[in-house]
């Protein structure tokens, strides 16, 4: 019965739910116009990277002349959908990096600990690291529970440098030995920072830092680490890095959210009613 139950919320998930609707989003009050008109190309590219197809984006003013981000889908909108575009939603990838995994001895830890969810600021750590909250790799969404007063989250603690910016990862490929990974091949510069601050004991952990925020595990070489005379690769599984790949590829000006399905018609409707 229970597996039963589990194929019908998966088909379910899986029907159109607004097949003749767009789906509205809302950038931050007062943004300009240019602005918003790039997150809708970037939407656009972020979904069509993650594997949508058919998926237009643009610019409509609502009602209350707010302007909104709307896609429109030939297919129309599933529920998976409909969670998918806002999970690409969330972060608008201003700032992208990968860092290692930081250690601490047992003593360290007597010492150092992360603050509050909320309060970063009284984070403790060594010097040459930092706590960062984590996000959701499924959801970009922060991964916490509780209530808001009371939030608890997962904290990683990754070290200063080992930071390598988007800029310095080179352009990703998928492996074609069955495997289904995406690799990144590291530029000279930053292979050399790892090279020479690269500590064995803390293992090959890498962390994708997206804003500010710690989401998304790869494996860094050893083999390349160790051999100067090859290149440093950093890999992922495909599934893992899906949403954060169409991410960070595809940069917005400010994060979106959905428009909530009150506010949802647009202003030209208005004559219609």
């Amino acid at each position: 019965m229970r597996r039963l139950l589990l194929l019908l919320a998966l088909a379910l998930s899986c029907l159109p739910v607004a097949a003749e609707e767009a789906v509205r989003f809302q950038p931050p009050e007062g943004s300009k116009k240019e602005d918003v008109q790039k997150c809708a190309a970037a939407f656009e590219k972020r979904l069509a990277a993650y594997g949508y197809d058919g998926i237009k984006g643009s610019v409509e003013e609502s009602e209350d002349k707010s302007l909104q981000v709307v896609l429109k889908s030939e297919s129309g909108w599933t529920a998976a959908m409909l969670e998918k575009a806002t999970s690409l939603a969330r972060l608008p990838a201003k700032t992208v990096e990968i860092r290692q995994r930081a250690e601490l001895t047992d003593v360290q830890r007597e010492q150092f600990k992360p603050g509050k969810w909320d309060s970063p600021k009284d984070d403790k750590a060594p010097k040459g690291m930092h706590w960062f909250r984590n996000l959701d790799a499924d959801t970009l969404a922060e991964d916490v529970s509780g209530p808001a007063e009371h939030r608890i989250g997962t904290v990683t603690l990754l070290r200063d440098d080992t930071t390598v910016r988007l800029t310095e990862m080179g352009k990703p490929r998928a492996t074609s030995d069955g495997d289904k990974r995406i690799t990144y091949t590291l530029a000279s510069g930053a292979a050399k920072r790892l090279r020479s601050a690269f500590v064995p004991g803390n293992g090959c952990g890498m962390y994708f830092v997206i804003d500010g925020k710690a989401v998304g595990k790869a494996i860094l070489d050893i083999v390349g680490i160790e051999d100067s005379t090859r290149d440093i690769t950093v890999s992922g599984w495909e599934s893992e890095l899906r949403l954060i790949e169409a991410v960070i590829h595809n940069p917005f000006p400010f994060a979106l959210k959905p428009v909530a399905a009150d506010k949802e018609k647009p202003k030209d409707d208005e004559g219609k009613k």
